[in-house]
């Protein structure tokens, strides 16, 4: 079962505003964003769905794209307007709150300080997660080796940053797989 679009372009909404939808098809940066966003929500929520495979900027999924290119892009209006009218259950906006503990686990000034741009954080962090799962929980420094031979555009001071911050966010509880 897939999300459904307006349960989408709510997250896009609640978390990169208006402009992640509007401006998708033309922004590398909010498209990984997105995929990063729908990767985490579903394994965060563990709600089976759209299936992710690693790809060059991590967890990626090609029906995802499909989606957003296909159904929500051509009918954006529509869709921003039927995710403004959806409520959200009080499991779904516990959902969201966990969502942005975990994204929004460091400050935009932090982000800087590290040269790290939002749309880099949301890379690494979730890449963070993949691995870590799909590796069965390694250690630390094991993550931070497997993250940097696959993240060589990023600094080993960024990589153990985000590798610090991934475990101080899994010691929070929010994400249990």
């Amino acid at each position: 079962m897939m999300l459904e679009g307006k349960l989408i372009c709510k997250i896009i909404l609640d978390f990169l505003g208006e402009d992640g939808i509007t401006e998708y098809d033309e922004r590398y940066d909010i498209r990984l964003m997105v995929q990063k966003l729908i990767y985490m929500f579903q394994e965060i929520g563990q709600i089976p769905g759209y299936s992710f495979s690693w790809y060059l900027a991590g967890p990626y999924s090609n029906q995802l794209t499909k989606t957003m290119f296909n159904d929500v892009v051509p009918q954006v209006e529509s869709f921003i307007k039927s995710a403004d009218e959806l409520s959200l259950t009080d499991e779904g906006t516990d959902l969201f709150r966990k969502l942005h503990s975990f994204f929004d686990h460091v400050d935009d000034e932090t982000l800087r300080s590290k040269k790290l741009r939002k749309f880099q954080w949301y890379e690494l962090l979730a890449s963070s997660h993949y691995i870590y799962k799909t590796t069965h929980n390694i250690e630390r420094d094991m993550l931070i080796k497997r993250l940097g031979i696959s993240k060589k555009a990023y600094t080993r001071s960024q990589i153990e940053f985000v590798v610090d911050q991934y475990f101080s966010i899994r010691s929070s509880g929010d994400i249990v797989n």
